[in-house]
């Protein structure tokens, strides 16, 4: 016997809000027939039809339940004549929100199949329902159904020469639902999802990984040259792809998606196939390969060349030509930073660290199981790790603590949704502020975007900040909003009346902006006297790092305790040591900038804690 397993995912404003409590009810309904057209279950699980009934956690994920499901030796057979997954249909719902079912929704052997369903507010009024209840009809896969792609429908392959343009991987893309001439609705998907939608509707997850590289590989490139090329708007749609494979590529509204495809996905969504020396993305035309046949890749002949031995490139290759090669860009529309080019791990430091923390704790208000960074500037420690690791395992990738490419761009693309919630709260990332700071007064009591403006960078300077209280970016200024402006004037030599005036204005975007670009922020403002301090130094400056690092030592017992009479000894140089191993600085026993920083950071977290304690 085999089997096969589900996790479902709700949530709510394209990812950004997990849906906590809701009712998942599923009925297995056996195995499809292969040829079967008909796309109407043999009867609908509602509340009062199900084999599973599953609630949804804070992070809206259900638990992962087995299913039975078909020999997986059928899905590798070209020629079987059995389905090669089984089905279930699956119901939501919430209160608050419309209800949703799913239809026949498809499991592999051996596979996790992930069902991400995005729930409307019924306060939205969503028309587009059967009895107020949203219903996707979920065909069999592409490979089992024989259409030909059009081949009036294939572009110029090799139209622009590298001077001019480059490439973008748009964040979102419209997908037109049926034949570009035909009245459908547009939906509008974040990339890597609709390549993964793709994907787990054109192949089969159990496939060897390097045949289902190839085919994502060609999946973004085909897409990528209908944007590059504006095919469809420049003749006057409004729309970036059509969802028929008789022109595109399979794309179902409902459908689950594979974990390993979805891997897959997340680690190369922004690399595709060019022509040497040519910029626009290659169409990457391809078909089935038994059932119908065309100019480009055989899916089921990438099968057979992947499991003799070939890479995903030179099953490409045999299909495109030799003048092929892949091409990665990190210039992805709205995401807030580029993949450093290596992975992040425990010890690692510098501005892609410090990018990442961030990211992940303003993630963390959504999703309350990751759990908050300690305001480490710049350094990869246990706290971070945990956090990555927690958030691996939420977005089903592999939960290593290690920020690799897969990871970082997921946790771009989560970090854009949940500080992009503009039908809900009106957050967003304001990014440099490429204007001037404005000139108006803002006191206790105002409701206005400036009041978002003033909270958003209050909220961002507590990550770093430590005397700076976390608030929240809701429109209102009221007594949290005027405590973090009173801590921040405090902080930084203003007069800490709690009304934001124009010097106000002008002092939160100097050092905003520090912090944005990721320098040593204001080492200058923390006390630092602009030279290192070391062995045999005396003075006021040695005499603070002194009382500092006694304070610190209390909590870390691997630091020694040290006397604080202002005179750097053998006793302090030990102590600093100590400190630059524990928190992964160079071991020098010098108090250079960095270590001083970090010693102030550390100082004040724990005066922080204790004060709230």
């Amino acid at each position: 016997m085999f089997y096969t397993y589900l996790k479902v995912n709700v949530q709510s404003a394209d990812g950004a809000v997990p849906i906590e409590g809701a009712s998942v009810y599923v009925n297995t309904s056996g195995f499809e027939q292969i040829g079967d057209g008909d796309i109407t279950s043999t009867y609908t699980v509602s509340p009062q039809n199900y084999d599973y009934r599953l609630i949804t956690d804070s992070s809206g994920n259900t638990e992962t339940v087995k299913i039975e499901s078909p020999d997986s030796a059928i899905s590798e057979n070209e020629y079987g004549e059995k389905s090669p997954y089984s089905i279930a249909d699956v119901y939501v719902s919430v209160d608050g929100y419309y209800p949703v079912r799913i239809l026949k929704t498809q499991f592999f052997p051996n596979e996790v199949s992930i069902l991400p369903i995005t729930l409307i507010p019924i306060s939205r009024g969503y028309t587009n329902t059967e009895n107020g209840t949203v219903v996707y009809n979920i065909p069999p896969n592409q490979l089992l159904i024989p259409e030909q792609r059009s081949q009036e429908s294939f572009p110029e392959q090799m139209v622009t020469a590298m001077i001019v343009g480059e490439i973008v991987i748009p964040e979102f893309i419209s997908v037109h639902l049926g034949y570009p001439e035909q009245y459908a609705e547009n939906v509008y998907v974040s990339f890597p999802d609709y390549v993964k939608n793709v994907a787990s509707s054109e192949i089969y997850p159990t496939w060897n990984e390097e045949a289902i590289r190839a085919n994502v590989y060609a999946i973004i490139s085909l897409t990528l040259n209908r944007i590059y090329t504006e095919w469809y708007r420049s003749q006057g749609y409004d729309f970036d792809i059509t969802s028929t494979t008789q022109y595109d590529q399979t794309f179902i509204p409902g459908r689950a998606v594979y974990e390993n495809v979805s891997q897959i996905v997340d680690e190369i969504f922004n690399t595709y196939v060019v022509r040497q020396g040519y910029l626009s993305p290659l169409f990457t035309a391809y078909c089935d390969g038994r059932q119908t046949s065309c100019e480009g890749m055989s899916q089921w002949g990438s099968q057979e060349l992947a499991e003799s031995g070939l890479t995903a490139l030179d099953i490409l290759k045999y299909y495109y030509g030799d003048n092929i090669e892949l091409a990665t860009t990190d210039n992805i529309t709205e995401v807030p930073e580029s993949y450093p080019g290596y992975p992040l791990s425990y010890g690692s430091m510098g501005d892609a660290v410090a990018a990442i923390q961030y990211q992940l704790n303003r993630i963390a208000d959504n999703y309350p199981l990751i759990p908050k960074i300690p305001a480490m500037y710049r350094q990869f420690g246990l706290a971070t790790e945990s956090a990555v690791r927690t958030f691996q395992e939420i977005f089903n990738l592999t939960p290593d603590g290690i920020v690799g490419r897969a990871t970082w761009n997921k946790i771009s693309y989560v970090y854009s949704s949940v500080t992009k919630l503009s039908e809900l709260t009106g957050e967003g990332d304001f990014g440099k502020f490429p204007e001037n700071p404005p000139s108006v007064v803002l006191s206790y009591g105002d409701v206005n975007l400036y009041v978002s403006l003033l909270q958003f960078i209050l909220g961002y300077l507590s990550i770093f900040y430590p005397n700076i209280s976390y608030i929240d970016v809701d429109t209102v200024f009221g007594e949290n909003t005027q405590q973090a402006l009173i801590e921040f004037q405090t902080l930084f030599g203003l007069t800490p009346t709690g009304v934001v005036t124009e010097e106000d204005w002008i002092k939160l975007y100097e050092v905003y902006n520090t912090v944005y670009d990721l320098a040593i922020p204001l080492l200058e403002e923390q006390g630092y006297p602009g030279s290192p301090i070391s062995r045999g130094q005396r003075g006021e400056n040695v005499l603070i790092m002194q009382s500092y690092l006694q304070t610190i030592s209390a909590v870390y017992p691997e630091i020694p305790q040290i006397s604080a009479d202002g005179s750097f000894g053998p006793a302090t140089e030990n102590a600093v040591k100590a400190f630059q191993s524990r928190f992964m600085l160079p071991v020098t026993g010098v108090i250079n900038a960095i270590t001083w920083l970090r010693i102030v950071e550390v100082y004040n977290f724990i005066t922080r804690q204790e004060a709230n304690e």
